[in-house]
């Protein structure tokens, strides 16, 4: 692409169709330290010969459909978000000419977020947040925290989400949660 961004589709991560890499207009990703990465793709929609939208029937952009967005990096590649579209927005305008379609994600915290759970756990802190992770698939670096939980004393209680009790965990350690 000529902006330098490389636009994968799916869980096996398929480069986007050249239909589609040529209808994109605009790619935005937005960092932070403590929040979820979002991202949001524009692509210039025309109509197809049957009179269709092409870019709302692309199954590439279909929502809960996972995106990545990447940038060369030396001789690599660099991970700038990996997650689920969660939001399609359009606007069509007579005759095809100025008509858009856009695509919203956020990285995959968005499903840490979708469940609450009610869990006891026992052990360190780092362990429970060491478990989710995992269960996620995300490879983990983690430091370890210190105090114990057991059934005799206490145990650490889980009352919310995945991803709300993963922030809840090091706020309570002096420490600080981030997935890159």
């Amino acid at each position: 692409m000529g902006f330098g961004a490389i636009i994968l589709s799916g869980d096996d991560n398929r480069l986007l169709s050249e239909d589609l890499t040529d209808s994109l207009t605009e790619v935005r990703v937005e960092q932070f330290l403590d929040r979820p990465t979002r991202f949001a793709m524009r692509f210039q929609e025309d109509y197809n010969d049957d009179g269709e939208p092409r870019m709302v029937g692309a199954t590439e952009l279909s929502p809960e459909q996972m995106i990545t967005v990447a940038v060369e990096d030396g001789d690599g590649l660099k991970c700038l978000v990996r997650g689920p579209i969660t939001v399609l927005k359009s606007s069509f305008a007579l005759g095809g000419p100025g008509s858009w379609f856009e695509v919203h994600g956020m990285d995959r915290r968005v499903e840490m977020s979708r469940v609450c759970q009610r869990r006891a756990w026992v052990g360190m802190a780092s362990g429970a947040a060491q478990s989710i992770l995992s269960s996620y698939g995300f490879a983990t670096n983690i430091q370890q925290t210190t105090r114990l939980y057991s059934e005799q004393t206490s145990t650490l209680n889980q009352r919310a989400t995945d991803l709300d009790f993963l922030n809840q965990i090091p706020r309570h350690n002096n420490l600080c949660f981030w997935i890159s």
